[in-house]
């Protein structure tokens, strides 16, 4: 890693561990070219990705799980030497009418996965004091504030936190 750091001229310190050097090193690492893109790109296509940890929208899992499922159901005697005929043999009774079904249900719950994060995605604002309210500062009512244990953030909040800084205006009291 080091050499690689000093190829790339990005500093670093002689004495950091392993870790920290990872932590460097996964900052300052290029994106992957993969050649399956370059080939796509200079096709006219780009390559879409799967979420992460979504085997559920993947169709050919659920090919895979199916393939499984029929060569469990006649491996029975659990004999290793024929396992390969098998799910060739699995594999071979796929039809296109078994991959449009499976494409229709990944399209499906594509829906409804858009459908419940478009609920996340739409911005909202919390008053958490009424127009007629003034601005108070006593101990008995912090910052104006109607809604318990929630306050303004601000600089004085941050230059003695722990944590970094916040990137939105008010946080619950104890989190820092």
């Amino acid at each position: 890693m080091q050499l690689w750091f000093r190829q790339n001229k990005i500093e670093y310190g002689e004495d950091l561990t392993k870790p920290q050097l990872l932590e460097i090193n996964k900052r300052n690492k290029p994106e992957p070219i993969y050649e399956i893109e370059t080939i796509l790109a200079e096709n006219g296509h780009r390559c879409l990705y799967l979420p992460p940890y979504h085997c559920d929208l993947n169709p050919i899992e659920l090919i895979w799980s199916a393939m499984k499922r029929n060569v469990a159901s006649v491996n029975i005697d659990h004999k290793n030497d024929e396992i390969s005929r098998l799910v060739i043999e699995a594999f071979e009774a796929i039809s296109v009418h078994d991959w449009k079904q499976h494409c229709k249900h990944v399209r499906r719950l594509e829906g409804e996965y858009l459908k419940q994060d478009s609920y996340l995605d739409e911005p909202f604002t919390i008053n958490v004091t009424s127009d007629s309210e003034t601005e108070s500062n006593s101990d008995n009512d912090e910052c104006g504030m109607e809604v318990e244990g929630v306050w303004p953030l601000n600089q004085d909040d941050v230059a003695h936190s722990s944590k970094t800084v916040f990137d939105h205006n008010y946080c619950k009291r104890g989190f820092q």
